[in-house]
């Protein structure tokens, strides 16, 4: 996994990028607010296209199998986005 120019995981843990990239998120959107500049912000999700995983948090939590699962946990972290913009009052 990189970060700009840095490697910051290898291997990468899938299991743990939903968390990572809507942290990132929080913290580019939170970087913004404090610049007080306007931003824009695309995030596209892996977990839900193959090869499906999900994290311990979510794995076999749905009926609709391991999809079900990246399912359920990219729409918890798309809820952090949107509460973390709600409560900013974005």
């Amino acid at each position: 996994m990189y970060l700009n120019n840095e490697i910051i995981q290898q291997p990468v843990n899938m299991t743990m990028t939903p968390d990572y990239y809507t942290n990132a998120c929080l913290n580019f959107i939170n970087d913004a607010i404090k610049q007080k500049q306007p931003f824009f912000l695309y995030m596209a999700y892996h977990p839900t296209h193959h090869p499906q995983f999900a994290s311990s948090r979510f794995f076999n939590t749905s009926q609709r199998g391991m999809f079900g699962d990246a399912v359920s946990e990219m729409d918890y972290n798309i809820c952090r986005v949107i509460d973390y913009l709600t409560e900013r009052g974005i």
